[in-house]
């Protein structure tokens, strides 16, 4: 593991309020998808400490040895352990996955995805809006859409519309969806149990574009980062439909009270 610590001149409200996609990339310890990421350590952490007295973790974890919930884990039994609550052996990560998903070697540890005229944007989705869209998007083939399946067509829908507004015709694309295996195997693992338990499904219908999809603090929204082409984007977050639906980078403190001139100098 690797550590560094970082000053910033802002306040970490002034984050929050604004959650800008390029400033937060400074919070990483290495750049993402960095050529670097073959040969550097396992872990990296980055502490990021404000003005104001608020601190900032940043982290990469290597795939070579976990994926999203590993890190999940990692973090939380990290907290966990500071706080003092649960027994330390309990908030070790479990790395016994190998015995029923052997390693393989199709992940790399580098692969240049998004490029540099791609800029990724921010938009969340509140559980009233999606229940909504849910019920628009139902069919008799798919009468019950889930939350994920529904949030990815209307953003599959809007990028093709952007791209055939641009080029005249929507590019050849691919949705790939990467799904968490620890509660579909016969044998249910737990959420602790580090490594890459991941399977994908796959639909043929854009191009290098990349959307992420978490969920909102309180479990019952969505967020989704988008990374498009700039042309793309521009068209893109002004769609009507998807705004029907998706508000575009929200603060992420209850209140909105945004100070004038704020991080002007990004």
């Amino acid at each position: 593991m690797s550590a560094s610590p970082s000053i910033f001149q802002h306040l970490l409200a002034d984050i929050l309020l604004r959650p800008i996609q390029k400033f937060l990339r400074k919070f990483l310890p290495i750049e993402i998808e960095s050529p670097k990421a073959g040969s550097a350590p396992l872990l990296l952490i980055k502490f990021i400490f404000f003005k104001c007295g608020g601190v900032a973790i940043g982290n990469c974890l290597s795939h070579k040895i976990g994926d999203g919930c590993t890190t999940s884990t990692v973090i939380n039994n990290w907290a966990a352990t500071a706080r003092g609550s649960g027994k330390t052996s309990e908030n070790i990560p479990e790395y016994n996955a190998a015995s029923i998903f052997p390693p393989d070697d199709f992940l790399t540890p580098y692969m240049d995805v998004i490029g540099t005229n791609y800029i990724t944007k921010r938009f969340v989705f509140d559980a009233s809006n999606i229940a909504a869209l849910r019920t628009k998007v139902a069919s008799a083939s798919v009468p019950k859409p889930t939350r994920v399946e529904a949030v990815t067509a209307l953003i599959w829908k809007c990028t093709i519309a952007a791209s055939r507004s641009i080029r005249g015709f929507p590019n050849l694309s691919l949705t790939v969806h990467s799904m968490n295996l620890r509660k579909m195997v016969m044998q249910t693992l737990p959420d602790g149990c580090a490594g890459i338990l991941l399977g994908t499904i796959i639909a043929n219908e854009g191009k290098g574009d990349r959307i992420a999809r978490p969920s909102t603090r309180d479990g019952k929204g969505m967020e989704a980062l988008v990374s498009l082409s700039k042309e793309d984007m521009a068209l893109f977050e002004h769609d009507k439909e998807l705004l029907a639906f998706a508000a575009a980078n929200p603060s992420v403190l209850p209140t909105t009270n945004q100070r004038p001139g704020l991080l002007s100098d990004l």
